[in-house]
């Protein structure tokens, strides 16, 4: 590995996963190359934009976090940096992930309103019911209005979920057709 192309890759947010499962392999020659693998990766890295994880196809592959901080700082890697490869950089790498979907970065986060209990002798009226929107059939118009649904749970609140700020409505190119 090239330590420039890494060093580039780590700038632009790239990260690097180990997967440990290599080094539980019952081959010993899939175990020496993970082992060779691992330590290129560790050593072009320094620990930065380097995510640990254990890749356990089977329940007993699975190893407590510090057995994975040890395995790591075996690697190459400081306590410090082994830890945050399986915290910090995990969770960093979810959050750039969840704010790639979003316009602009911007996360929109639920809240939650207590909505009035219904009575069962009185009519509903206008104001208490929302207006149910407009059908569409754009992708976009129907992923506006699956986050504004409401969702009832049995306390009696509700859960408003605010969409993220989207994109104005393009406009179109043309003229508008004049009556």
């Amino acid at each position: 590995m090239k330590p420039s192309l890494v060093r580039t890759a780590i700038r632009n947010g790239g990260v690097f996963e180990i997967s440990y499962a290599g080094a539980l392999a019952s081959d010993e020659s899939a175990r020496r190359n993970w082992w060779s693998g691992a330590r290129e990766v560790a050593r072009a890295t320094k620990g930065k934009g380097l995510l640990l994880s254990g890749g356990a196809q089977v329940i007993s592959e699975l190893r407590a976090p510090m057995d994975a901080v040890n395995l790591a700082s075996v690697l190459g890697l400081d306590q410090n940096t082994a830890r945050n490869t399986m915290s910090n950089d995990a969770k960093s790498l979810v959050t750039r992930a969840s704010t790639r979907q979003t316009y602009r970065a911007v996360l929109s986060a639920p809240v939650l309103i207590n909505a009035p209990k219904p009575s069962f002798n009185a009519p509903a009226t206008a104001e208490s019911t929302p207006t149910p929107p407009v059908p569409s059939t754009s992708a976009k118009r129907i992923r506006e209005a699956e986050d504004m649904t409401v969702q009832s749970s049995d306390t009696g609140t509700s859960e408003l979920s605010e969409p993220s700020l989207s994109r104005p409505p393009k406009r179109s190119k043309g003229r508008s057709a004049r009556t």
